[in-house]
């Protein structure tokens, strides 16, 4: 989290449910700074949001007219019927064309966007303040890449025998 500091599984869970009552700022602060393909899904009984990783890497479907949340558009559809949409061909649809799928009343989350579960409303909350990296030179740039790429792989590598390494990311 951050440049150099690492947490385990079981503390960054029970941290980001500390920071998202108490330090929200530091919550999605560290949002920023946490690899890999995920959704969390946090909240109470009043509020429940659902924040996708960075890249959205891991989908996320809601149903705009029932409390449904999943990976997969069908694992939504198969638990109600849902009525197939049209061609969406007019011009003013092509807004939101990202948010679309191809069933009435289920939606797609997008990057940088938190879903408040009940109210079915998106809210950006990715960037923050203007890019702190944007003044840094290509070298410095590519150094804190190269940083934090080989942080996350002497963890992996530290933890396990097995590794297998995608180039394409998929």
């Amino acid at each position: 989290i951050g440049v150099d500091e690492l947490m385990p599984h079981e503390e960054l869970m029970k941290n980001l449910l500390d920071w998202y009552y108490n330090q929200y700022e530091k919550f999605l602060d560290t949002l920023d700074f946490i690899a890999g393909r995920y959704v969390l899904i946090i909240g109470d009984e009043n509020k429940v949001e659902v924040y996708p990783d960075a890249a959205n890497t891991r989908s996320t479907y809601y149903s705009t007219n029932k409390n449904l949340v999943a990976s997969h558009v069908n694992l939504i559809r198969d638990q109600y019927e849902f009525d197939r949409v049209g061609f969406r061909n007019e011009l003013p649809l092509l807004v939101n064309t990202l948010t679309h799928t191809p069933f009435e009343h289920i939606e797609s989350l997008i990057p940088n966007y938190c879903l408040n579960f009940y109210k079915k409303e998106q809210t950006r909350f990715f960037p923050r303040r203007n890019n702190q990296y944007t003044a840094l030179t290509e070298e410095e740039k590519f150094n804190l890449f190269e940083h934090f790429w080989k942080k996350q792989l002497d963890y992996y590598f530290s933890k396990y025998d097995n590794f297998v390494f995608s180039l394409s990311g998929g």
